[in-house]
């Protein structure tokens, strides 16, 4: 007996492992901007690539909520399946360069300072942010197309 597929079955399974990374862009959101927030720009570009995550962000009186943000963070940063990711025209791959529990001493606190001058620093986070953002606008458009032809 042959199963009856519908288009929003095609929709979904033809890119079920890309759609599956759209569960973790708040964690990665809410932490992307707590550098931000914590450092109010008081660190410098230049020392921002000189200084890993661990050195900056966790000391102080917040430690213990800048590691459940980086937890959080972290957990699902290693999750995301992605193999590449766009921003723009420029294609880049997605490799973890440390390993996960490496990944706050060797990373570059740069890494998550989000910004659109012409540092490329933060160009991986940005364009993994943005590739998710499309993926959920993706389903959305969909969804919102069936919902208007019916």
């Amino acid at each position: 007996m042959l199963k009856n597929i519908s288009n929003n079955d095609i929709f979904t399974s033809m890119r079920y492992d890309d759609y599956a990374n759209i569960q973790y862009l708040y964690s990665i959101v809410v932490f992307a901007n707590y550098p931000i927030q914590k450092l109010n720009y008081r660190i410098m570009r230049k020392n921002a690539t000189k200084r890993t995550i661990s050195e900056v962000l966790f000391n102080g009186s917040d430690k213990e909520e800048t590691l459940k943000l980086y937890e959080n963070f972290i957990q699902a940063w290693y999750k995301l399946n992605f193999k590449e990711v766009r921003l723009g025209s420029q294609t880049i791959t997605f490799e973890h360069k440390y390993s996960l529990e490496d990944f706050a001493k060797r990373t570059e606190v740069s890494k998550l300072l989000l910004n659109s001058s012409g540092d490329n620093n933060s160009l991986l986070l940005i364009a993994c942010l943005k590739t998710i953002a499309e993926l959920k606008n993706d389903i959305v458009r969909y969804f919102h197309e069936i919902m208007n032809f019916n």
